[in-house]
Parts: structure tokens; C-alpha cells; sequence
């Protein structure tokens, strides 16, 4: 696999670690207030993106060999598990819950990234790179958060969990 191949990997596997923590921050170094997903669906749309990536990089995977090591059999199971437990309770108790419950949307969009990417870098053996890219990325979000809260809090502003990422929630 080409050093570039590898790079690409750990910046998908980084977005997916990291993608509500780099959209704050964007918006804390931008200077933006995010208004909640109810009025801009711009986050919802970031979320969409990084799973896409995710799901790329990890089908970019199997170009490499269509194995899959045993390692990974046990989350295979459990997430096959999670969806025909949800499916049987949907089947009997149709009446009082939601086919798409917020929690299971937020594990597929929120979870289930960091999973694929991390087994398409494993595969790729890309972990070098990821160290690489995670320290300045890593860097660069704390100065965003430094920006965002640190700062405002000595300057007589009243800091509240709400500004963080100066989302209103």
C-alpha cells in the first residue's frame, strides 16, 4: 500500500474519532455560532459526510484481500445482534416504538465510523501515520478550545456549557 493510500486512511479514521470535536472547533476558530440541527442542518450534513468517508475507506479496505480476521467476528455479531434484537421488539411492540430510534441513528453515525475506519487501518497498517496526523490535529483543537472557552472566561465573560463550540443547545 503507497504511503499516500495510508495517509488518506488515517485522515477518514481521524474524522471519524473526531467529528463532532473538529466541527466545534471550526466554528469556534471561524468565529460562527451553530444554531442548533433544528434550524441548519449543516451538522447532520458533516455527520453524513465523515460515515460516508468511513464507509469508503473501510470497502477500500477489501481491495487488499476479502478476509476477515477473527478479531473482528465478535463485533460483526454484536452489531448483527443489535439489529434483530431491534427488529424482534419492533415486531411486537410496533405500536410504541420508532423504527429508527434517535439513539440507534446516533451509534450508525456517530459509532459506527470510528469502527470502520479503525479496522481499514488496521488492515492498512496505518498507524504510524495516524500519530502523525493526530498530534497537530490534536494541537490545533485545543487551541480552538483555549479560543473558544479559556479565553472568554478571563475576559469577565460568563462561560457556560452552552458556548462550548458556541453551540446553542
Amino acid at each position: 500500500m503507497k504511503i499516500l493510500e495510508k495517509y488518506l486512511l488515517g485522515s477518514c479514521a481521524l474524522l471519524s474519532l473526531f467529528v463532532s470535536p473538529l466541527f466545534f472547533v471550526f466554528f469556534a476558530f471561524a468565529g460562527l455560532e451553530f444554531p442548533g440541527s433544528d434550524e441548519s442542518p449543516i451538522y447532520i450534513w458533516w455527520v453524513t459526510l465523515t460515515f460516508s468517508l468511513a464507509v469508503f475507506a473501510y470497502f477500500y479496505s477489501f481491495r487488499y484481500g476479502l478476509s476477515v480476521n477473527k478479531s473482528e467476528l465478535p463485533f460483526y455479531v454484536f452489531f448483527l445482534a443489535l439489529l434483530v434484537v431491534h427488529f424482534l421488539w419492533l415486531l411486537f411492540d410496533s405500536g410504541q416504538t420508532e423504527p429508527l430510534p434517535r439513539n440507534l441513528i446516533l451509534f450508525i453515525g456517530l459509532g459506527l465510523p470510528g469502527f470502520l475506519t479503525g479496522r481499514a487501518v488496521f488492515r492498512a497498517n496505518a498507524w504510524q501515520q495516524i500519530i502523525k496526523l493526530a498530534e497537530p490535529l490534536v494541537l490545533l483543537m485545543s487551541i480552538g478550545i483555549i479560543f473558544a472557552i479559556v479565553l472568554p472566561y478571563f475576559g469577565d465573560a460568563i462561560v457556560t456549557g452552552k458556548q462550548i463550540g458556541r453551540a446553542h443547545v
